[in-house]
């Protein structure tokens, strides 16, 4: 009999820990991808802060340019911080009900940078005609590039991070 109960405490022991693997496997890849949001949500918040200082250093018409692209990138920058902010909630999350909660402000933080993030490329890109400096387009360019693709990130658009994902 003792061999059976060692067996069998065994076995249960095998089956708790193969279900905390499978369950570790199946959100291993969110915390890598709030991760890779956190890290593009970080250059983009280098490249407005390079804009900002070379926007002292300007002609008056390229400064005033960079302001319209800063505040207009500054609209982004707040929801692309409470996107970081509830996905890396999210990756790490085991509680239903929290994570549930999560994902729902996850969402709406989500909706709004995805309705935000192409329009503010286009006035982005718009505004830029009119700058000057090659410098300062490279790095209008690099804002245009990185908030297109903060816009389409996994973290809005994956179904394990945005549960209200309609497809894009």
């Amino acid at each position: 009999m003792s061999k059976k109960s060692g067996f069998a405490a065994l076995l249960f022991v095998v089956v708790v820990l193969a279900g905390h693997a499978v369950a570790a496997t199946k959100h291993g890849a969110q915390p890598a991808v709030a991760d890779d949001f956190q890290k593009q949500a970080y250059a983009l918040s280098t490249v407005i802060a390079n804009l900002n200082k070379m926007q002292s250093d300007a002609s008056p018409h390229d400064a005033e340019m960079l302001g319209l692209i800063t505040n207009q990138m500054a609209l982004v920058g707040v929801n692309v911080d409470g996107v970081a902010t509830l996905s890396q909630l999210a990756a790490h999350m085991r509680n239903a009900q929290d994570l549930g909660l999560t994902r729902k402000y996850l969402a709406a933080h989500c909706e709004v940078l995805l309705k935000v993030a192409d329009p503010t490329v286009t006035y982005v890109k718009r505004v830029a005609e009119g700058v000057a400096a090659v410098a300062i387009n490279a790095e209008i360019e690099k804002v245009s590039e990185l908030t297109r693709a903060i816009g389409r990130h996994a973290v809005c658009t994956d179904k394990n991070f945005n549960p209200l994902v309609k497809g894009l």
